[in-house]
């Protein structure tokens, strides 16, 4: 280090420091014309002080974000599963009326369909028809 001050008049970098034996950031300068060299110094823990302060934030953030992308992500992956649990169920359903029909025009040669309401089945379609027909037969009036 002092040859480096004695040839150039100045040096900057690490030391080892004998009075608080921790490695230090120094400067030193020689002054021209007098027998002074003039020593700043920083200990290490002081000089990246700042700089881990601000990666630490930097991580956090880093690591919120993360963890929010990932939550949405999760979330758009949810609703795509029930979208396509939705699709599939009223497909099922599709199937299923599309073979009611198909047994009901064996049956009838027309639609029938039954729905339920309040307990009481209620019929619609040639099966009605038929049905208040033959009631009507029973009681010995006619449907028009």
């Amino acid at each position: 280090m002092s040859t480096a001050v004695e040839r150039e008049g100045r040096f900057t970098g690490w030391l080892l420091s004998k009075i608080m034996n921790q490695t230090v950031l120094e400067s030193i300068v020689s002054v021209r014309g007098f027998p002074l060299d003039v020593l700043a110094g920083s200990t290490e823990d002081a000089v990246f002080a700042p700089w881990r302060s601000e990666a630490w934030r930097i991580a956090l953030r880093t690591l919120l974000t993360s963890a929010a992308m990932l939550g949405l992500i999760a979330l758009a992956a949810w609703g795509l599963a029930r979208r396509e649990r939705e699709r599939e169920e009223m497909q099922r359903q599709l199937q299923q009326a599309a073979k009611m029909e198909a047994i009901g025009r064996l049956a009838g040669g027309s639609r029938t369909t039954s729905t339920t309401f309040w307990g009481r089945s209620w019929a619609t379609g040639s099966w009605r028809r038929r049905t208040w027909w033959k009631a009507a037969r029973c009681a010995g009036t006619s449907i028009r």
